[in-house]
């Protein structure tokens, strides 16, 4: 498995596939806001094989080395092909079954269509389409009539379950991610154990939830996981809508007791959109320092998606942040699970390493 790294021990030391020079191995500083913003970036790629290059931040991307700018067309090349060929967020799989759907016989077998719904319908969801994932669910689960003695009875229950699932994504969706759908940011959205805040206000999504698991259970044999599955996030239905615990199901509920700590501890509360941090995106790192030197600390973050831009957070110095990506030369570094900061190069300043 091929590794090019850069060596943190000589900074003008370079693999010979990359240039070395010693304006290259200076650290060029970046004036925001009268601040000087000092910073080396390391992406280590993972994609078949691991990649960890040193890169510069600049304001200027054309007097950056070109060792970063060849990593950033590395990026960028991943970016543009995260799309189709990655297996958790690329739509290949979906665009395949879609054409395959599309493309099936009027005598294709009720088993075969089924599978291919339910297929198509979890590639949906997978993609955070809940309303393409519904409808290939629904004409799924219309489906089982005629395919009982050619289905197993538990796996008729997991299509009833994932349409279930795929109904409460959807409520979470339409609740619990404001910015994806202009409504006004709620801090107790979707925390659990869910208050009166993070009641849901469109409730529909929670309440077809509610009769899909109701059927799975009343269909399965109690401790089998399915059973137990659905039990859980039935009573996590019935709290979205407030209907937790008096509505539950007696045979069905979750005691209240199950919620609750045997330690003491406190609530925390989402305070992020007050901040400028309110951010939306997948997982990703989050690392806290001073990476301007002016003695207040600020905020970096990056996502999981390999298409996801890499964001830097400055401290306003009264308790705020404001977004400086751009004026930091970070544009063009995607992805990241996870961020390391420490003066990897012994020259004195924090440098950070993508993970």
């Amino acid at each position: 498995m091929p590794i090019i790294k850069r060596n943190f021990i000589n900074p003008v030391s370079y693999p010979a596939d990359f240039e070395a020079t010693d304006q290259a191995a200076q650290q060029p500083r970046i004036i925001t806001h009268s601040r000087c913003f000092h910073c080396t970036v390391l992406a280590l790629i993972v994609m078949g094989l691991v990649v960890a290059v040193a890169g510069h931040v600049t304001a200027d991307s054309n007097a950056a080395p070109s060792s970063h700018r060849r990593m950033l067309t590395l990026l960028k090349q991943i970016a543009d092909q995260t799309a189709e060929t990655n297996s958790y967020l690329g739509e290949g799989m979906a665009h395949q079954l879609r054409r395959h759907l599309a493309n099936l016989p009027v005598n294709a077998s009720d088993l075969n269509r089924w599978r291919i719904h339910t297929e198509l319908g979890e590639a949906e969801l997978r993609l955070g389409n809940e309303a393409a994932a519904i409808d290939q669910l629904t004409q799924a689960g219309k489906l089982l009539p005629q395919l009982k003695g050619q289905l197993s009875p538990l796996m008729a229950n997991q299509t009833l379950f994932r349409l279930g699932v795929a109904y409460l994504r959807q409520a979470e969706t339409q609740n619990c991610c404001p910015n994806q759908i202009r409504m006004q940011s709620n801090p107790d959205s979707c925390i659990l154990p869910l208050q009166d805040g993070a009641i849901h206000t469109q409730q529909e999504g929670s309440l077809q939830a509610i009769t899909y698991l109701t059927e799975v259970l009343r269909n399965t044999t109690v401790g089998l996981p399915l059973h137990l599955e659905a039990r859980w996030l039935l009573n996590i239905a019935y709290m979205t809508v407030g209907g937790y615990p008096e509505q539950v199901p007696k045979r069905y509920l979750l005691p209240p007791k199950t919620f609750q700590s045997t330690e003491e501890m406190p609530r925390f509360t989402n305070i992020a959109p007050h901040l400028g941090l309110d951010t939306f995106d997948l997982s990703g790192g989050a690392i806290i320092d001073d990476f301007d030197n002016d003695n207040y600390l600020d905020v970096v973050v990056s996502t999981w998606d390999p298409a996801g831009q890499i964001r830097f957070f400055q401290n306003n110095q009264d308790g705020t942040f404001s977004e400086r990506t751009e004026q930091a030369g970070l544009l063009g570094l995607y992805g990241g699970l996870n961020l390391l900061q420490a003066d990897y190069d012994n020259d004195s300043d924090i440098d950070i390493l993508v993970l």
